[in-house]
Order: C-alpha cells, then sequence, then structure tokens
C-alpha cells in the first residue's frame, strides 16, 4: 500500500512540475506584452510623466543611444525629457511620436533597411535578441579610438542590461527601446535613436 501511494505521490508530482513548467512561458510573455502595451498606450497619450514615474528605475536611469556624426553616443539619463525638443542632441523629428493603434504583438526580431528606409515588417515587435544598438559596443569603440574609461559600476550595468532585456519596435512610429526586469519590475532602460538614423 505504503508503495502504491508512494508512485501515486510521485506522478501528481510529476504532473504538477511539468504543468508549472509548461505555463510559466506564457505567463512571461502575458507579463511582457501587458507591460509593453502599457507603454506604447502611456506614449501615445504622450503622458511622460506617467511613463517616468512607473517604468524608470531611478537607481538603473535609461540609455538614450544617439549619434553625432559617425560614431554612436550614450548618455545615461534619470528619466525621459517630457518635451521632444528637451532631448538632447536631437537633429529632427519627435522621439515619443506613438499613435494608438490596436497592433498584434509579435514576438520577432525586426529590422530597419537603411537603403530602402524600411522595415522588412511592419507592426509591433518584440525580442530577447539584441544585435544593435549595444552600449559595450560603443563603449569598445571609443575605448579603442579616443582612449576613453568607463567606472565598474556602469560596465556591469551594461553587462546586465545587454543580457536581459527585451527589444521593441513599434514601426509605425519608430518608436524603439529595451526594457529589462530589475528586482522583479519590468524598466524601460534604453532608447533608441540610431537604428533609424541612416546619416552614417
Amino acid at each position: 500500500m505504503k508503495i502504491i501511494r508512494s508512485l501515486i505521490l510521485a506522478a501528481s508530482l510529476s504532473i504538477a512540475l511539468s504543468s508549472t513548467a509548461s505555463c510559466e512561458p506564457n505567463v512571461q510573455k502575458d507579463e511582457v506584452e501587458s507591460v509593453i502595451a502599457d507603454i506604447l498606450h502611456l506614449a501615445s497619450q504622450h503622458d511622460i510623466k506617467a511613463i517616468n514615474a512607473k517604468y524608470i528605475n531611478k537607481k538603473f536611469g535609461i540609455f538614450d543611444i544617439y549619434r553625432i556624426g559617425v560614431p554612436d553616443e550614450f548618455e545615461v539619463l534619470d528619466a525621459l525629457p517630457l518635451k521632444g525638443e528637451d532631448w538632447l542632441h536631437m537633429p529632427y523629428g519627435d522621439i515619443i511620436n506613438v499613435e494608438s493603434n490596436q497592433k498584434k504583438m509579435r514576438e520577432e526580431y525586426v529590422e530597419f533597411d537603411c537603403g530602402e528606409f524600411v522595415y522588412d515588417k511592419e507592426g509591433i515587435f518584440y525580442s530577447r535578441e539584441l544585435r544593435y544598438p549595444l552600449p559595450s559596443s560603443i563603449v569598445a569603440f571609443h575605448t579603442k579610438y579616443d582612449a576613453q574609461t568607463y567606472d565598474d559600476t556602469l560596465l556591469k550595468k551594461i553587462e546586465f542590461l545587454e543580457s536581459n532585456s527585451i527589444r521593441i519596435v513599434d514601426t509605425s512610429s519608430d518608436f524603439i527601446f529595451y526594457i529589462t526586469k530589475i528586482e522583479g519590475k519590468w524598466y524601460i532602460t534604453l532608447i533608441d535613436r540610431v537604428t533609424t538614423d541612416c546619416s552614417a
């Protein structure tokens, strides 16, 4: 009888673990998509104050990647500027010019073609694949060619960002940003202003 009970218990435990494991990706996917949808909604309402309050981690900051001339640059901001004209090094246009839409999100990587000035797909996309821009590549460039130095705290922050982030692209507005889970909560940690800048 004990053997039968043990077998039943083991089988029940196995089923419970397998069902939990199979649910986790969907739970996380729903959570990620909910966060993205909320950020895009707030952006479409031009409610930058709410984005800053809800989705910017003051201790971590937010990487603003931009381009002046040929090399990419970055600056770590405490919050998103409230007005388009308040962005530093802004060559043109509004940074967060999101329109309210009901487009379905897709978990795919999307690329921008500077030859044709178009994305290879249209819609809202998110991906854990981070190819470009990467703060570590900017650091490597300036370390090699400009002999710049960076403190360990910043380098660790960059390593964490690049290992734990999701890239989001809304092709209709060219709004590209990364979100990162920090202490159990998702935050915007990077704004990409160079992918669609084909000037270099």
